[in-house]
């Protein structure tokens, strides 16, 4: 298995995973949310055609990241009815 096809099986994986999370009702659905951008930033990685490595630019796709999953994950629990 390529390097590619194992990184889409582990995506898929992934989503199937928060799925049942979600409907077993261990996880809030807004918060399967936070998830998506990570997901498409793979997606985007996977097909997109190989170039030079920016440490600062990792660094910085990183830390956006980082902070928009934080963010959305914290907004999902605050906007939730569920008392956790």
């Amino acid at each position: 298995m390529s390097r590619g096809q194992a990184f889409l099986v582990g995506e898929l994986v992934t989503v199937l995973v928060l799925a049942f999370g979600w409907r077993a009702g261990f996880l809030l659905g807004f918060a399967t949310l936070a998830f998506g951008p990570v997901l498409l930033r793979g997606l985007i990685w996977i097909f997109r055609k190989p170039s030079t490595f920016d440490v600062h630019r990792l660094g910085v796709s990183e830390l956006l990241h980082a902070v928009l999953f934080g963010a959305l994950l914290t907004l999902s629990m605050v906007s939730s009815p569920l008392q956790i």
